[in-house]
Formats: structure tokens, C-alpha cells, sequence
């Protein structure tokens, strides 16, 4: 055990060796490189590209080193020595075979290894073009950014009886909003940035949104849902920016991108955020009466004080959501989960629609409370 110890730590390439790991390492910290599993290798590779490919270079010249190079150096001297005693020796005993062989191999080694030396600058020369490279598609990036919040606010000059007045340009927000949508596909680390926006839009917009009609005092559940439904008037391009907000949440949380959704006092009535992921969303006194949140998450969800009057939360995921004090009259709670008996309660006191077990889960509640005042 001794023998190869001292076998290994004597070894005239071990510390050569022991320098390239840490040559390596020091690879994997300035280019953000992780052995960490990789949940999506082919968008990985598009942004390491160039630490990969210097990985790859270092691992090849580390190989070569200790196999190749070191042997080649190590080597030259002793055939320079074995040129020089060719020359020296008697006209007779010359051969000009020998010394020309020589001379070649000479050659040819030294190329090698100067042609090795140039392997760390060539890598160089490849990570600056890769950072000039991304300098510019960060520039364009910004330019498209730029361009595209600049829509969110477009406006459109139009002729009304004979006059020209100016007006909200639907269709090209709408249009920014897709674009921006699209962004985040291509880099998932955007989504903080645009959701920020976009959640600032959409609270901003919404004190524009219509202001629907209030139904008649009679209505009451199903009714009361299809007054709504028929005359809620919604602007479009809120409702893109919501459900554009749920797409993101959804996809941050396959890239392990940590957002928060705020549209907080919003007035989203009548809009359909049907299957939306709106997890952890702040919701707080926002108003989604008549709105759609059909089979919805709103798991860790704020809704407090939150007007949901009619809403449509059927099969909707309310996991830990605060829905302290919000308003649910008429509200379709059918095969909704993660309600509390408490809120289960508060829902059917507002006459809310429960199905059959959360009824029985509100009376049980219920009861406790009466029979422990």
C-alpha cells in the first residue's frame, strides 16, 4: 500500500495533473457551468454552449498532456542530443539517412507542441466572440423589449362622425402581448421580468374596464350567472394579459423560475381564466364576480377580501388559498378542493353552491362550532 503511494505522489505527472483539475473546476465556476441534473439539456446547451465546448478542449488537452505532450517535450532534448553527436562524428561514419530522419522528426515534434500552445489562445479567442456574440442578442433582446412594452400602450387615430379622435389599439396590444409571451419561450428567465410588467399592466388597464350593470336584486345563482355571462363586458386585452400571467406560472414552475402574479385590487369581472395556473397569485380585493376560473389553480392563492360573486370555481384548486372575507354569494363551488370547513361555512352562509361533500363537511364544521362555543 506504501509502494503505491509513493508510487502515485512521486509520479512526475501528479501535481500536473492535480494543477489541470483545478484548472478545470475553476472552468466549471467562471462559465456557471453545474453537476446539477439538468431538467432541460437542449436549453442548456444553447446558453453553456461555449463552457461545454471549452470542457470538452480542456478534458482533450488534459488527455493529451499526460499521454502525448509531456512525452514529446521529454523526448525532443534527447533527439536534439542524438542530431548533435550524428554531426559530430567522422565523414566515414556519417549517414545522411539518419540525420535527415532526425532533422524531420525534430521538425515535426516541435510543431506539434507549438500547435498545442496555440489550443488555450484559440479557446480564448472562441469564449470573447461567444461573449460579443451574446452582448448583441442582448442588445437586439432589449430592442424587441422596448418595442413591444411600447405597444402595450398603442393608440390608433380614427374618424367618428366626421371627427378624428384618438383610441386604445386593441388588436396591437394584444399582438405585444403575444410577442412577449413568445420571448419567455426562448429564455424562461424572463418570466420575473415580464410577469412584473404585464401584472402592472393588467391592474392598471382593469381601472378602465367597463363598468358592468348590476343585476337585478331577484337573480340568484344559476340566473344570476347567466345575466352575468350575457351582459358582463370585458376588454380583451386584459384578459390576454391575465391568462398570459397563468401560462407563465405554469411554465416557471417546469424551469424552476420563482414569480409572483399581483393584481391586486384588479377588477377582472367577467373574464375567463378558465385551467389557468394562478398559484400563489395576490388576488386581494380584486373583483372576479362573474368570472370564469373553471378547473383554475389557486393553490397558495391571496383572496382576501376578493369579490368573487358568481364566479365560476367548479373543479378550481384552492389549496391553501386565504379566501378570508372574500365575497362568494351565488358562487359555483362544485368539486372545488382545498376549502377548509371554516370557509366551506362562510360559502353556504353566502349561498354559495356546494356539492354533496362539502356540505357535509360545512355541517360538520359546523356543528363542532356548536357544540364548543
Amino acid at each position: 500500500m506504501l509502494d503505491t503511494y509513493l508510487a502515485i505522489v512521486s509520479h512526475p505527472l501528479f501535481f500536473t495533473f492535480i494543477a489541470l483539475c483545478g484548472g478545470v473546476y475553476l472552468l466549471l465556476s467562471l462559465t456557471s457551468l453545474s453537476t446539477e441534473k439538468i431538467a432541460n439539456p437542449a436549453a442548456w446547451l444553447r446558453q453553456h454552449y461555449v463552457g461545454a465546448i471549452l470542457l470538452a478542449v480542456g478534458g482533450l488537452f488534459v488527455g493529451a498532456l499526460c499521454f502525448y505532450l509531456v512525452e514529446i517535450a521529454l523526448n525532443v532534448p534527447l533527439l536534439v542530443d542524438r542530431l548533435t553527436v550524428e554531426i559530430n562524428t567522422s565523414k566515414t561514419d556519417k549517414q545522411p539517412e539518419n540525420l535527415r530522419n532526425l532533422a524531420y522528426a525534430i521538425a515535426t515534434l516541435i510543431a506539434v507542441l507549438a500547435g498545442s500552445a496555440t489550443v488555450f489562445f484559440s479557446s480564448l479567442r472562441v469564449w470573447m466572440n461567444e461573449r460579443n456574440t451574446r452582448a448583441t442578442e442582448q442588445g437586439l433582446l432589449n430592442d424587441k423589449l422596448s418595442t413591444a412594452f411600447a405597444d402595450l400602450h398603442a393608440m390608433r387615430q380614427i374618424t367618428k362622425n366626421g371627427e378624428s379622435i384618438w383610441e386604445e389599439d386593441i388588436i396591437r396590444r394584444i399582438a405585444a402581448i403575444s410577442q412577449l409571451e413568445g420571448f419567455t419561450l426562448e429564455d424562461p428567465t424572463l418570466i420575473p421580468r415580464l410577469a412584473r410588467h404585464l401584472s402592472v399592466y393588467a391592474r392598471e388597464v382593469s381601472l378602465n374596464q367597463p363598468d358592468n350593470e348590476k343585476p337585478p336584486q331577484d337573480l340568484r345563482r344559476a340566473r344570476l350567472r347567466q345575466w352575468l355571462s350575457k351582459n358582463r363586458r370585458k376588454r380583451n386585452d386584459l384578459e390576454k394579459a391575465v391568462q398570459t400571467l397563468g401560462r407563465f406560472s405554469a411554465q416557471a414552475q417546469q424551469h424552476g423560475v420563482a414569480f409572483q402574479i399581483n393584481l391586486d385590487g384588479a377588477n377582472l369581472s367577467g373574464l375567463n381564466l378558465g385551467g389557468l395556473n394562478l398559484s400563489g397569485a395576490n388576488l386581494t380585493a380584486a373583483n372576479l364576480a362573474g368570472a370564469n376560473l373553471l378547473g383554475a389553480n389557486l393553490e397558495n392563492a391571496t383572496l382576501i377580501a376578493t369579490d368573487l360573486t358568481a364566479a365560476n370555481l367548479r373543479s378550481a384548486d384552492l389549496t391553501n388559498a386565504n379566501v378570508s372575507a372574500a365575497i362568494l354569494v351565488d358562487a359555483n363551488l362544485l368539486n372545488s378542493t382545498g376549502w377548509s370547513g371554516e370557509a366551506l361555512t362562510f360559502a353556504e352562509e353566502q349561498d354559495a353552491v356546494l356539492d354533496e361533500i362539502q356540505a357535509k363537511v360545512a355541517a360538520h364544521f359546523q356543528a363542532m362550532m356548536n357544540d364548543h362555543p
